[in-house]
């Protein structure tokens, strides 16, 4: 019985060692702010009231409130403050807790589609609240979700390929939505085709929402137009290799690729040969149907 009375009181001992040297280690510093982060990414849609929360913190709550100057940094795109977005030029960080947030307003409006903004804020490290260098980077970009129907219509078709030689690069195509499928469209009319022409077929793109890619598989077509691959006479089949890759712009409602063509000329039964179109196709949405 005695051994065992030993027994439990090291074990209690133990227990209690273990969970002393796990305790955590209570700061007892000075107050110091700083930004919660070093890096903020600020998407931009097109709806009101589009705002960043960055939360600022402090080690322990301050006695009283305190207010911080702002230095605001433009980065190498021209970002300017009230036009691109607005930040306040100072922070007033309340007595009694430890995280407030800095809000920013973003411009849908004044951002350019695909390019990136960035800009840095500092807090005034002179006051002796504030952790010395203590900064955040905001990189802002306008975006756009994919919505399927947005694209659904007639589109102008600017193709490097197509009837450069009668001068008219540009032309309409038609594209149409696919019952059941959610990030798939039906493109109509690729080469200079009118409904009921031998080459008027639907070629299937595909899109990537996150990677923001389009993927368009192998198809054939009839070239209809004897200018489509700068080939005169050449009104015979053409194969379309796969696989096509591309972009797409849900902001500006547009699609770009390139593809690689192997024509058939009618007249003397050969073959054209693998053409590089060089430039890349761009569609852009124009009208619905």
């Amino acid at each position: 019985m005695k051994k065992r009375h030993i027994s439990t009181i090291a074990i209690v001992a133990l227990l209690f060692a273990t969970n002393c040297a796990n305790d955590p280690i209570i700061y007892d510093g000075p107050a110091k702010m700083s930004f919660a982060t070093a890096t903020a990414t600020f998407q931009v849609k097109n709806e009101p009231n589009q705002t960043l929360l960055i939360p600022v913190m402090t080690t322990v709550p301050l006695a009283e409130a305190v207010t911080v100057r702002l230095t605001i940094t433009p980065g190498e795109t021209e970002t300017v403050n009230g036009t691109q977005f607005r930040c306040p030029e100072s922070i007033t960080f309340p007595a009694g807790v430890y995280v407030d947030t800095l809000r920013i307003a973003g411009f849908y409006d004044s951002l350019v589609t695909g390019q990136k903004y960035t800009f840095t804020i500092a807090l005034d490290s002179s006051l002796a609240t504030v952790q010395g260098g203590t900064t955040v980077k905001v990189e802002m970009a306008r975006f756009c979700p994919l919505v399927i129907a947005d694209f659904v219509g007639y589109g102008t078709c600017n193709d490097g390929n197509t009837n450069a030689l009668l001068g008219q690069p540009t032309y309409t195509v038609a594209l149409d939505s696919i019952p059941g499928e959610k990030n798939k469209l039906q493109l109509y009319g690729l080469f200079l085709c009118e409904p009921g022409e031998p080459g008027w077929e639907a070629i299937t793109v595909a899109f990537d929402e996150e990677n923001g890619t389009i993927t368009i598989p192998a198809f054939n077509a009839w070239v209809y137009d004897p200018y489509m691959l700068r080939l005169a006479g050449a009104t015979g089949a053409a194969n379309v290799n796969a696989p096509i890759t591309g972009t797409y712009n849900a902001c500006e409602k547009k699609l770009e690729f390139s593809y690689y063509v192997l024509a058939i000329i009618n007249a003397t039964g050969s073959y054209g040969g693998y053409f590089n179109s060089g430039l890349p196709v761009v569609i852009t949405w124009n009208r619905g149907f």
